[in-house]
């Protein structure tokens, strides 16, 4: 098995151009991912989920198009089975729970990721793919 194999995909959808460039840092210094792709939007969020079928999702919850519980609503539509970590640089309870009840793994501050970024890709790898909300 190759080490592309064996990698731990791993898909964001974020707005932000200086904040992206902020996960992307991050996720190269996590051993055994390997970043899939990006997108911008709800709908190139589509696009990039079903090319690429990514293990873990970092989903910004606030797009400029769209919003992130568009694009948790269409991984559930489309039974893609990935983790999805919620980002939001406005955590609130109530969106916490939004996000939860849309099968996400957890909603966290912007301002916490670099703390949680690899501990959370460890436990969704570990965990597999999550199902589906009903």
């Amino acid at each position: 098995m190759s080490s592309e194999e064996r990698a731990i995909r791993v898909a964001v959808v974020e707005d932000s151009a200086v904040f992206l460039r902020r996960v992307e840092s991050l996720l190269e210094e996590v051993p055994g991912v390997m970043l899939v792709g990006t997108a911008e939007d709800a709908a190139g969020a589509a696009r990039l989920l079903d090319e690429t079928r990514p293990d873990v999702l970092l989903l910004d919850l606030y797009l400029k198009a769209g919003s992130g519980l568009d694009v948790l609503r269409y991984v559930n539509e489309a039974r893609l089975p990935m983790s999805v970590l919620v980002m939001t640089s406005e955590p609130s309870d109530e969106m916490r729970a939004a996000c939860l009840s849309l099968g996400a793994l957890d909603c966290v501050d912007k301002v916490l990721l670099p703390d949680v970024v690899h501990g959370t890709i460890q436990k969704a790898a570990a965990s597999g793919p999550r199902s589906s909300a009903r």
